[in-house]
């Protein structure tokens, strides 16, 4: 993976006299050399050893003729402290400014796959202490938090060109579109573990956002026997309950990246908010409000729309996330008798 010639070329030098040594402080970076055939040799060395010019140098010891090192270091090594230089993106004179890094890093949540958990991850961990140990960084761990995804199988395999079962998620958002396509990923189960793509999924959030629609831009409480049973009457007349706990649910979810229970949870509410035909018209309308914006983190552009359909001011995106109400509930103590002997107390 060394030798070709994308990549910062190694700064050492082969002297016959003095052997490997490294190239002078004062000469660094080594740049590479415009190179119009660039593709490997399949020789088995670096394009960069085509070049002569560049190959050939002086020996920083004893000034003699040297040759340079024509491989360039792995990719991994630059993607290993990227997120120190996007700090400082406009800088030329630094890798970056101490003071942003101070701000912004370390990375608060880091979500990757788990292939790069042997190579990218390790090395950012190495970098990020070296520099820490010589007083470049002020922190040791480039990331306070790391969450690794599980794999996206399709009928039980891995994705892969040659077995024909890549699902290429274009096709599916020109189709359905993006919202109902993104929310069937976060629905196919934890983040953290593999799972099985189908279509059915897709279809599945078509039908739950067409019902959304219905119920807020079309007010669409419906009373016909085909729907699911109303509220009972006491849930009805308590929206700050039934809201409370549904905001409680979906922020907690959220924070632990459970989306498929998050959205589960939105699919109950909106079946309970379709059944409840007494609710009172400004209670109804918050009941709406509330679930467009919990629905907003998962899809984006409906929510959007809605938001707008229900008079909310600006974008949907940049409103308050819903405060949970605080809900009081009645608390019994269970005596728990064991041989006729209270053996405990349960609240």
């Amino acid at each position: 993976s060394r030798q070709r010639y994308w990549g910062p070329p190694i700064p050492i030098v082969y002297c016959a006299a003095g052997g490997a040594l490294p190239v002078p402080d004062d000469q660094l970076p080594v740049l590479l050399p415009p190179l119009d055939e660039f593709r490997p040799t399949g020789a088995g060395v670096s394009p960069l050893a085509t070049v002569a010019e560049w190959v050939n140098t002086t020996c920083p010891q004893c000034g003699g003729p040297a040759t340079r090192e024509t491989d360039v270091s792995d990719n991994f090594l630059d993607s290993a402290w990227y997120f120190l230089r996007y700090t400082s993106t406009e800088r030329d004179d630094v890798p970056w400014d101490d003071a942003r890094v101070r701000r912004w890093l370390p990375v608060g949540m880091y979500t990757g796959g788990p292939e790069h958990a042997t190579m990218h991850h390790l090395y950012a961990r190495f970098i990020s202490m070296a520099l820490h140990d010589i007083g470049l960084l002020p922190h040791a761990e480039p990331f306070a938090r790391l969450r690794l995804h599980g794999t996206i199988t399709r009928d039980g395999r891995k994705m892969s060109k040659s077995r024909g079962n890549v699902v290429n998620p274009d096709e599916y958002i020109a189709r359905y579109g993006a919202d109902a396509t993104r929310m069937a990923l976060l629905f196919l189960g934890p983040f953290d573990e593999d799972a099985d793509f189908s279509d059915r999924g897709v279809v599945g959030m078509v039908r739950f956002l067409a019902r959304v629609w219905e119920l807020c831009a079309d007010d669409g409480r419906r009373t016909t026997d085909d729907q699911r049973p109303a509220a009972e009457e006491s849930e009805r007349r308590q929206w700050s309950v039934v809201g409370g706990r549904l905001v409680t649910r979906v922020t907690e979810e959220l924070h632990a990246r459970r989306f498929h229970t998050a959205i589960a949870a939105l699919m109950e509410f909106a079946n309970w908010l379709r059944g409840a035909n007494e609710l009172p018209a400004e209670q109804a309308a918050e009941a709406r409000r509330t679930l467009v914006l919990l629905l907003a983190p998962f899809a984006p552009h409906i929510s959007e729309e809605l938001w707008e359909r229900l008079g909310g001011a600006g974008s949907v995106h940049d409103a308050p996330w819903p405060a949970a109400a605080i809900v009081a509930e009645t608390v019994h103590e269970l005596a728990v008798q064991v041989d006729g002997r209270v053996r405990e107390r349960i609240r």
